[in-house]
Formats: structure tokens, sequence, C-alpha cells
């Protein structure tokens, strides 16, 4: 048998799924951005999306998170003014494991630029339990451009 278009074909599968989204925020002012307040008890992997992050100076380092309740982690190479961060990551809530990639480079880039890199990170501070996540640029640089994006798998 095969599958039609139209899905009709399967069956038994589980109610609801799919990506929800669970918070999207501005990281258009101050040195630090901390995500609004929300609930991940139902969850367990969190999709983190950085969608044209810029800063007013070349941040000198790394961007990092920091989950309340949780330790700091560098995740995201550092960028300038000329340049902006895109990049998705999986966080499993399970264990705190977080891996994906991000591409540092113009908005106007047509391919994947030379500092594209993949990161993987532990921080078992990010879990259920979290319910807001801080990003910080390493050398205190005034964010001016972008925002994040945060989906839950159920």
């Amino acid at each position: 048998t095969g599958i039609l278009g139209d899905g009709s074909q399967l069956t038994n599968l589980p109610a609801g799924g799919g990506l929800t989204e669970i918070t999207d925020f501005a990281t258009t002012s101050g040195t630090t951005v901390t995500s609004p307040d929300f609930n991940l008890s139902t969850y367990k992997l969190i999709y983190l999306v950085c969608n044209k992050i810029g800063c007013v100076l070349d941040t000198g380092g790394p961007l990092y998170l920091t989950p309340n309740g949780g330790s700091i982690v560098d995740f995201a190479g550092g960028f300038g003014p000329t340049v902006n961060l895109y990049g998705g990551w999986w966080i499993d809530l399970a264990n705190g494991i977080g891996t994906g990639s991000v591409n540092i480079t113009t908005a106007a880039a047509a391919t994947v630029a030379a500092s594209s890199a993949g990161r993987t990170f532990v921080n078992t501070g990010i879990s259920t339990a979290t319910t807001s996540i801080a990003f910080t640029t390493a050398g205190a640089v005034t964010f001016n451009l972008g925002n994040i994006i945060i989906y839950g798998l159920k």
C-alpha cells in the first residue's frame, strides 16, 4: 500500500505533536536580554533560534546563555557590528545537552559563510524547571538588532 498525499492512510498516530512557539522576544537593546517567563514542564526538547542578532560594537568574545538556576555557557561565537548572528540549537531538557549551528554573516548572504560552526554544549541548568534564559555578550556590548524564538517539543 502507498501513502496518499492527503495523509488519509496514516493511522494510530498520537494526538497533537509538532513544535509550539513558547516565546519570541527582541534583542534590540541592553547588554543582557532575558526571555519573558515561560513554563517548560511539559516539554522534552526546546529549539532555540537566533534571528539576525546584532550588536553596536564587536562583542570581543562569544554569546552566552544563562538559564535561571543554571550556569553560564558559551553557545555561539563572537561577532561585530557589520555582521549578524543566525543560528538554531536543539536542547534536551532531560540532560541539558544542546547542539546546533551558527552562522555569522551579513543579512544579504546567499550561502553559508566561512564563519559557520557547529556547537555542542552541556548545561544541566536547562531543564523542565527552567522559566527564563538570559543572553549576554562577552564584552558587555549593547544588542541592537534581531530576535530570539524558543519552540518546544512535547
